[in-house]
């Protein structure tokens, strides 16, 4: 009825649900959220940002050590806990940055958390 869906739109799919707490107005899709985090993370870096969909984005799991995950924070805000769920980084030409776990990796390079923790990675073309 609906067709099949690839399996990277099921994963961009994913992506964009545990996402869904960013959501800043009732009227914005999930899409729009992954593209404002997205711009915001890179703002004034890159005049031509791509709009991210499942074609230019590919999505895949890592697993590394939360102090290897943690520089990645932002570290102009102070709020720190953890939490369960895999965050998530994006991949962009020469840049690996954090798009969701500020506030975990942040209370990891705290407490020196020496486990490991998985992330969802998108790998964006362009």
């Amino acid at each position: 009825m609906f067709g099949q869906q690839s399996k990277q739109s099921v994963e961009f799919a994913a992506v964009l649900q545990l996402l869904e707490r960013h959501r800043r107005r009732f009227y914005h899709t999930r899409k729009f959220t992954l593209n404002r985090l997205f711009r915001k993370n890179l703002a004034g870096a890159y005049s031509d940002l791509p709009v991210l969909t499942p074609a230019n984005t590919s999505v895949s799991m890592e697993t590394r050590l939360k102090l290897e995950w943690a520089p990645m924070a932002n570290m102009a805000r102070t709020t720190a806990y953890d939490s369960p769920g895999p965050i998530i980084v994006f991949r962009f030409r020469d840049t690996e940055r954090l798009l969701d776990g500020n506030n975990r990796c942040r209370y990891w390079l705290q407490t020196q958390d020496q486990g490991s923790h998985e992330a969802v990675v998108l790998t964006i073309k362009g």
